[in-house]
């Protein structure tokens, strides 16, 4: 963990096990939460990645507020209606396989 402090990023990625806009960013383990939160906390901007099934839910860890990620990668053909509260928060939502247009 003091490694990972040390550290000054202008991104990271991370995954999510869950992730609400009302509970944020969640995990399984509490290891791997202080673990996602030292690596937010240590970049200028963070980046989730979520499957489709993992928005709305909830993991007993907390990594992070919603609003601390200014990105959401979500899988193409994921429902807006599932993204939208975090758009409404200022989260910029990218959908992978999606034509740059879409």
């Amino acid at each position: 963990m003091a490694a990972v402090r040390q550290i000054r990023a202008d991104l990271c990625f991370i995954g999510a096990c869950s992730l609400a806009a009302e509970l944020g960013v969640g995990v399984f383990d509490c290891e791997e939460a202080a673990l996602k939160r030292a690596m937010i906390e240590a970049s200028g901007a963070s980046v989730v990645a979520a499957l489709a099934d993992k928005l709305g839910t909830r993991a007993p860890f907390f990594v992070a507020e919603a609003g601390a990620i200014q990105h959401l990668i979500v899988e193409s053909g994921t429902d807006k209606t599932r993204t939208a509260p975090f758009a409404a928060q200022g989260t910029i939502i990218h959908v992978a396989g999606a034509a740059a247009n879409d």
